[in-house]
Parts: structure tokens; C-alpha cells; sequence
């Protein structure tokens, strides 16, 4: 899992570049939103749950603050080398 073999080149070479832009093209913007939306939406919920705990805990800190701890914490994970 994770690695890219063989196979995968066959699929991605199959794939008629025109007419994947066409298809693209014709999507109605808001479809480009939505997924963004989304992880926009579970983090700034995840960042009160984390507030809610560091609060019962005696730690003060804004919803701001831990988003932004939690957003640092997405880059670090999705786009910083693992060594894996």
C-alpha cells in the first residue's frame, strides 16, 4: 500500500485528457467548494471540542489559537516526510 507500481501508470495513461477537462468544465463551480467546505467545517469543530477538553483541564486558550494549532498540525502530517 502507498506505493506506485506498474499498474497505476496504465490507468492514468488511459485517461483521455480532453475529455476529463471537458467533464471538469462542466460541473457547476460550487462542486470545487464543497469538499473544502467540509474539512473547513470538521476542524473549526474539532478546535471546540479540543477547547472544550484543555478547558476542563485549567488550559485557557481561544477557538483561534487551537485551530491554528490543529491546522499546523494537518500540514506537519499530510505534507512533511514520514520516513515511512
Amino acid at each position: 500500500m502507498g506505493r506506485y507500481c506498474a499498474r497505476d501508470r496504465l490507468v492514468f495513461s488511459s485517461i483521455d485528457l480532453g475529455v476529463a477537462g471537458a467533464v471538469l468544465l462542466e460541473l457547476p463551480g460550487w462542486v470545487f467548494w464543497v469538499s473544502p467546505a467540509e474539512v473547513l467545517r470538521n476542524t473549526i469543530i474539532q478546535a471546540e471540542r479540543v477547547g472544550q477538553m484543555l478547558r476542563a483541564q485549567g488550559v485557557e486558550l481561544s477557538i483561534f489559537r487551537v485551530f491554528s494549532v490543529l491546522c499546523r498540525g494537518a500540514f506537519v502530517g499530510l505534507f512533511l516526510p514520514s520516513g515511512a
